[in-house]
């Protein structure tokens, strides 16, 4: 349970995320931001810690492409694959259905353009120039859309929106900006 959000803002792109980790009734706060840049890819990972823990330390990205009309193929063929060898190294791939699956949506953000990876890896791209993930992902979601102005500001209110109306999204807030 979390609230990950993703704003595009001409050439910057932001990502800002809460601090809960929920289980059942109970929400703890986590020290390491939800939200990290890592070889110049920005992510934003809900549910697992675990998850969180291995993007954050044991992911390797691959280089992404210069030509941003190459960045879909690049999310698709490198980027999931080397999210799936890492998920799977760490023992958190699952399988539902016959499908491999991950516990926990992603969302990414390179050359300000911004891809949602959803549990069955599948890489949507979305039409707005912002998106949520989460348990809060409704309320702010509903926020970015009515909003124009500052990016971390326009952030930081989503957020404190999808606190206001979820018990799974909690400050400290934290929001990068990614060049």
């Amino acid at each position: 349970m979390t609230c990950i959000i993703a704003l595009r803002d001409g050439q910057k792109t932001w990502l800002g995320g809460d601090s809960a980790a929920t289980d059942g009734m109970e929400t703890t706060l986590v020290a390491q931001p939800k939200v990290f840049v890592k070889s110049g890819v920005g992510v934003g990972v809900c549910g697992s810690p675990r998850v969180l823990d291995l993007l954050t330390h044991q992911l390797e990205i691959p280089p992404p492409p210069e030509a941003v009309r190459s960045l879909h193929k690049w999310m698709v063929m490198e980027f999931i694959n080397a999210v799936r060898s890492c998920f799977k190294a760490g023992g958190v791939a699952e399988k539902a259905h016959g499908a491999e699956q991950q516990p926990s949506g992603l969302l990414v953000a390179v050359h300000s353009k911004i891809f949602h990876v959803d549990t069955d890896y599948q890489v949507r791209v979305p039409r707005d120039d912002f998106d949520a993930d989460g348990c809060g992902s409704p309320y702010a979601l509903g926020s970015l859309a009515t909003s124009v102005g500052n990016p971390r500001k326009r952030i930081l209110t989503a957020l404190t929106i999808s606190e206001h109306f979820s018990n799974g999204v909690r400050r400290p807030f934290t929001v990068i900006c990614m060049k």
